[in-house]
């Protein structure tokens, strides 16, 4: 396999590289490898759903919970605009934060560290 070789940003074991934190900026590839591996798990990303878990909002009867999630979203979208609300961008942004995020040290197990930043980056 060529560093050049296009179907590299589809393999697993990239994905894999990319969500390890300690390597993670893949400075072994090309840069447009990085960029297409990038794009792969932005895509990959974008299509998973996250399992809410159960809360307080829960024990709401459900027009109730409906009306004020109506509220809360209509305050914002005025706030915010349409497309700070828009998921793809949410994923989008997560994945910025987390390439941006400083490697930890090699020491570190990926495990580790994912359980310690799971909340940061829940669609990761």
């Amino acid at each position: 396999m060529k560093p050049s070789d296009p179907t590299i940003p589809a393999k697993p074991a990239l994905i894999a590289s990319l969500l390890d934190p300690c390597h993670k900026h893949m400075q072994f590839l090309l840069r447009v490898v990085q960029m297409a591996a990038k794009s792969k798990l932005l895509q990959l990303a974008s299509m998973l759903e996250i399992e809410e878990p159960p809360s307080a909002v829960a024990e709401l009867d459900e027009p109730a919970l409906k009306k004020m999630c109506e509220t809360e979203k209509s305050a914002v979208v005025m706030l915010l605009g349409e497309d700070y609300t828009n998921e793809e961008n949410a994923v989008e942004n997560e994945l910025e934060n987390y390439f941006r995020e400083p490697c930890p040290s090699l020491e570190c197990s990926p495990l580790v560290w994912w359980e310690v930043n799971t909340q940061r980056f829940p669609k990761l």
